[in-house]
């Protein structure tokens, strides 16, 4: 249980059961609301396929489930926003998809988020930023953009003429849009 800077208690999830094919994180731990997964908690999992967010989960931390090889689809439920930290999904190779409620945005709050993510063919809207590396060795063929598109980037280069270099995605992109 942590204390927000605005005075509110909430709970993130700090530990796993590394057996389990199919993991549901519960909305509410110890009477307070579970708002996000703290670094390396699923890290290295290999029995992984399938887990389940809850409408209150705001925060993906760093490297959360980087090399989950089995893991397959993420369900976000019913929540507006996500942030999702560095490397958060990193070599996830088996993963295909991350489904959430149209209403959904994705907050890319670090590089490498999706990562050599091979099979990785659908994903919510992306809300306006895209950091470096973001889609590197990645399989998905469109990105639907909300807001004003930025890129947050480690080099000088910056720019939409330079997307394609940015995502990484080799020549596979088949559209992006901006709405």
């Amino acid at each position: 249980t942590f204390v927000t800077s605005t005075g509110e208690f909430v709970s993130y999830v700090e530990s796993c059961d590394f057996g389990s094919k199919s993991i549901t994180v519960l909305s509410e731990a110890h009477g307070y609301p579970v708002v996000g997964i703290k670094h390396d908690v699923f890290k290295d999992n290999q029995y992984l396929e399938e887990v389940h967010l809850p409408e209150t989960i705001r925060d993906i931390g760093i490297r959360a489930f980087d090399n989950c090889n089995n893991l397959r689809i993420v369900t976000i439920q019913g929540t507006p926003s996500v942030h999702i930290r560095d490397y958060a999904f990193c070599r996830c190779k088996s993963l295909e998809k991350i489904q959430a409620d149209d209403g959904c945005r994705l907050h890319l709050d670090g590089f490498g988020v999706f990562k050599a993510c091979k099979v990785l063919q659908e994903i919510p809207a992306i809300y306006e930023t895209i950091p470096d590396y973001s889609f590197m060795e990645c399989g998905l063929k469109s990105i639907r953009i909300v807001g004003k598109a930025t890129l947050k980037t480690s080099s000088q280069t910056g720019g939409w003429n330079y997307l394609a270099a940015f995502l990484r995605f080799k020549g596979r992109v088949a559209a992006v849009a901006a709405k």
